[in-house]
């Protein structure tokens, strides 16, 4: 950050939610994590080698420079000052009972979705926002991602779904897909109608349609060499956390009425 600034760059916004987030994951960070270093002076690769507390894992040679994995030798960790196992737990645990508690305070007839940190749910006509109260830009509030009003919405699975947002009289269409690249070719297969049809065919149980999308990725092999290649990624319903009954609703696994 200090470089970034010295060359002339100027902090514009300041993402408290990410800063949070960073202090709570070090309360439980790995300590057992494996190492690469690049190495240019043989008499470093040397002491590494004959460094008893040191298990390397692969060596492998670069152009002019010597690429070293590496990692502390179980009986030799530590953990780190910054540890602490019971604070991450509650913050973890205490996280979940916070999330229930919205979930209640809904009712479970208007959730329509649900994930680690957020939710989705309806407003029924003439009743007030149940979670008004707790919507704001601090810690522990919830934050309301939406520009306008959501009046549609389908998922196919965890992470992936869509929805119809209306601002200023215009309608939006918000697509999330797991593991897929959104870009113009991909938001032309998978419209709104499209997930609500595939939803559909799971309901009324007749064969489910599988969509083949174009992807482009990057990637690196073990001697730091970049790719990229075209794949085709499947792209389909794969919600299996509840039981999905006929008329479109779910219930535990287990359920059974009394």
């Amino acid at each position: 950050l200090q470089k970034a600034l010295s060359v002339g760059y100027t902090i514009t916004e300041v993402y408290h939610g990410l800063k949070y987030n960073h202090w709570w994951g070090k309360f439980a960070q790995n300590v057992d994590r494996e190492t690469t270093t690049i190495i240019t002076d043989p008499v470093e690769f040397w002491n590494l080698v004959y460094d008893t507390d040191v298990v390397i894992s692969i060596v492998r040679c670069v152009n002019d420079v010597l690429v070293v994995k590496h990692r502390k030798q179980q009986e030799t960790l530590q953990s780190l000052k910054t540890s602490a196992m019971q604070l991450a737990s509650y913050t973890t645990s205490y996280a979940r009972l916070r999330l229930y508690d919205f979930m209640e305070r809904v009712g479970g007839e208007n959730i329509i979705y649900t994930d680690t940190d957020s939710i989705i749910y309806a407003v029924p006509d003439g009743t007030e926002d149940p979670l008004k109260h707790d919507i704001g830009p601090y810690l522990g509030q919830l934050t309301d991602e939406l520009n306008g009003k959501m009046t549609e919405f389908v998922s196919l699975g965890p992470k992936t779904y869509c929805y119809k947002d209306l601002s200023n009289n215009e309608e939006k269409i918000v697509r999330k897909a797991k593991g897929i690249t959104i870009n113009a070719k991909v938001e032309k297969r998978i419209s709104f109608e499209t997930m609500k049809h595939m939803v559909e065919e799971v309901v009324k149980n007749i064969p489910r349609t599988t969509l083949n999308l174009p992807q482009h990725i990057m990637y690196r092999d073990n001697n730091h060499r970049v790719y990229s290649r075209n794949i085709v990624k499947e792209f389909k319903y794969t919600f299996n956390k509840r039981r999905l009954l006929t008329d479109g609703s779910t219930l535990p696994f287990g359920y059974c009425d009394v």
